[in-house]
C-alpha cells in the first residue's frame, strides 16, 4: 500500500508498506515522491527501511535507485518511518525524500547515521553533524551498501534550523550528591536516594515509581540526563551513568503532554527561524514512539499541525546525534531532533 501527498517544489515524501520486505517497496516509496515532483530529476534520496530489510537491504536499494535514476542514496534501517502524512507501525515499510536539488555554498552540519560498534567508536569530533543512530544492520551512500558504521550526506549550501526535545519536566531545584559508589547513587541531600526521588515525585507517580520515566539531571541539563536504571531495597538507584559524588543534580520526568508540549514550542520557533522551508527531518527515539503517546505519533501530529503538507522523513532510532559547537557532534537519547532545511538567505 502506498500512502498520499501533496506536491513540493524542491522535495517530497513518499512511503510505501506491505506484508512482506521487498524490493518493490523501496521503489514504490520513490516513485510516489517523484511523481509529487513533475518534470524533476532526483539530485539525491534519503531512504529508510524498517528492520525487516535486514537481509533485502540491497536489493531494496537497487530498486531505489532505478527509480531514482540516481547513486546518491543515503540512510539505514529504522524503526516506524514517517512522512508528513503518514506513519507506519509494525510492517516492513519504505520511506523516501527525493531532493531535485542541493545549494552549492558553505556546508552545514552534514546529515550522518551510524548504529553503535564497541570495537569502531564514532569519530564525531572533526566536523559538525545531526542525525540517527539506527537499527543495528546496513547502512548505505552513494547508492552501495557500506561496510562501516557510519555514513554521511553532505546537504550542501541548505540553510538549516533544528532544536533538539528532551521532554523533561524539572521535578526539584539543584540537590547535594551525598554519597554514591560508581553507577549506585546511595544519597541526596544526606537522605537514600530512592527516598530523595520520591519526594519530588507528584503523588499520583509515588506508588508506582515508573523508573522508565525518571531521570537524574546533572548540571550540563537536559542533554546529558542519566536513566535510572533500578532501585534497590537499602534506598539506593543504580543509574546508567555514574554521577560524581559533591557535585548536584535535578530530579525530571519525561511525561506525555510535557514532551508534546515542548516540541510543539518548538516547532512554532523553527517556523520562525526558518521562514521558506523545502522539507524537514526529524530523528526520534524510539522510546519517544507511539507507545510513549499512547498509540498516536504524537511527534507526526506536531509537524502536520505546524507545518502542513511541507515534505517530512522521519524515523525511530536508538538515539540522536546532535551538533557541538563549534564543531563535532554526539549522542543523546529519548529526544526528538527536528531539523528544517531551506535556501541560504
Amino acid at each position: 500500500m502506498e500512502g498520499q501527498g501533496p506536491v513540493s517544489a524542491g522535495a517530497a515524501s513518499g512511503l510505501a508498506w506491505g506484508d512482506a520486505p521487498l524490493p518493490q517497496l523501496a521503489e514504490a516509496a520513490v516513485r510516489q515522491a517523484l511523481a509529487r515532483l513533475p518534470a524533476a530529476r532526483a539530485a539525491a534520496v534519503l531512504l529508510y527501511l524498517t528492520p525487516d530489510f535486514a537481509r533485502e537491504a540491497g536489493a531494496a536499494l537497487k530498486a531505489a535507485a532505478r527509480a531514482a535514476s540516481c547513486l546518491n542514496i543515503c540512510g539505514g534501517l529504522a524503526a516506524h518511518p514517517f512522512t508528513e502524512r503518514e506513519a507506519v507501525l509494525d510492517r516492513p515499510a519504505a520511506a523516501a525524500l527525493v531532493l531535485t536539488a542541493l545549494p552549492s555554498g558553505p556546508e552545514g552540519p552534514r546529515l550522518t547515521y551510524s548504529h553503535r560498534h564497541p570495537a569502531s567508536p564514532p569519530h564525531w569530533h572533526e566536523a559538525p553533524r545531526f542525525g540517527l543512530e539506527c537499527a543495528p544492520g546496513p547502512l548505505w551512500s552513494q547508492g552501495r551498501l557500506q561496510d562501516g558504521h557510519q555514513v554521511d550526506m553532505a546537504l550542501g549550501g541548505l540553510a538549516q534550523a533544528r532544536d533538539i526535545s528532551h521532554g523533561l519536566q524539572y521535578l526539584t531545584p539543584p540537590l547535594d550528591i551525598t554519597a554514591c559508589d560508581g553507577l549506585r547513587l546511595l544519597q541526596v541531600g544526606h537522605s537514600p536516594a530512592l527516598e530523595s526521588l520520591r519526594r519530588a515525585l507528584p503523588p499520583e507517580l509515588r506508588e508506582r515509581q515508573p523508573l522508565h520515566t525518571l531521570f537524574a539531571l546533572p548540571p550540563g541539563g537536559p542533554g546529558e540526563a542519566v536513566a535510572i536504571l533500578e532501585s534497590h531495597a537499602d534506598g539506593s538507584l543504580t543509574l546508567a551513568a555514574p554521577l560524581p559524588q559533591g557535585s548536584t543534580l535535578c530530579w525530571a520526568a519525561r511525561q506525555p503532554l510535557a514532551a508534546e508540549a515542548e516540541l510543539n514550542r518548538q516547532l512554532a520557533d523553527l517556523a520562525r527561524r526558518q521562514p521558506r522551508p523545502w522539507f524537514g527531518l526529524m530523528h526520534a527515539c524510539i522510546g519517544r514512539g507511539p507507545w510513549f503517546h499512547g498509540g498516536e505519533d504524537a511527534n507526526r501530529a506536531a509537524w502536520h499541525r505546524h507545518f502542513g503538507d511541507l515534505p517530512l522523513l522521519g524515523a525511530y532510532g536508538d538515539g540522536q546525534i546532535i551538533p557541538c559547537p563549534p564543531g563535532g557532534a554526539r549522542l543523546v537519547h529519548n529526544s526528538v531532533l527536528t531539523t528544517l532545511c531551506g535556501p541560504a538567505a
